[in-house]
C-alpha cells in the first residue's frame, strides 16, 4: 500500500503517490469496485501506451479514468493540479497526450458495460450477477 503523499486528494492524489513510488515508466490504475476487468484488457491498455501519457476506455458512458494506464509524465501535471486543489482525475486527461480506447475496441475483450462496471451496492452487484446468470 502507498499512501497519499497529499491527504485529501481523492483518487487523483493516489495516482500522485503511484506515479511517485512507481518503478517503471507507467502504471495501471483500477478502482477497487470495478470486479470485471480482465488481466488482457489491461495488457491491451498497457500495449497502447507509445506516445500518449494517459491510455482510458471511453464509452457512451465517458471516460472510465478508474481504470487506465498512466505514464510518469502524469506526474508534474497531477501535482499542479493537486496543488490547484482542482481534484477531478478526469480532468487530467486534458493536459497531456491521450490514447482514448474506444467501445469498439473493448469489445473483443468482453462487454465494456461488463468489464467497466462499478459495483457500488448489493443491488449493482445482483444486476450483474444476474447477467452472468448466477444466481444469489
Amino acid at each position: 500500500m502507498i499512501p497519499d503523499i497529499v491527504p485529501g486528494s481523492g483518487p487523483l492524489g493516489g495516482l500522485h503517490a503511484a506515479l511517485t513510488a512507481a518503478h517503471g515508466d507507467a502504471v495501471f490504475v483500477v478502482a477497487c469496485d470495478m470486479p470485471y476487468v480482465t488481466a488482457a484488457l489491461v495488457e491491451y491498455l498497457f500495449s497502447l501506451a507509445g506516445d500518449a501519457q494517459i491510455v482510458v476506455p471511453r464509452t457512451e458512458r465517458g471516460y472510465h479514468p478508474l481504470c487506465a494506464v498512466y505514464r510518469r509524465a502524469c506526474l508534474e501535471p497531477a501535482a499542479a493540479r493537486i496543488a490547484s486543489r482542482q481534484l477531478a482525475l478526469r480532468e487530467l486527461i486534458n493536459d497531456v497526450p491521450v490514447r482514448v480506447v474506444t467501445d469498439n475496441e473493448i469489445v473483443r475483450f468482453g462487454a465494456s458495460s461488463r468489464l467497466l462496471a462499478n459495483v457500488n451496492t448489493p443491488a449493482e452487484y445482483a444486476d450483474l450477477e444476474a447477467l452472468q446468470g448466477h444466481k444469489l
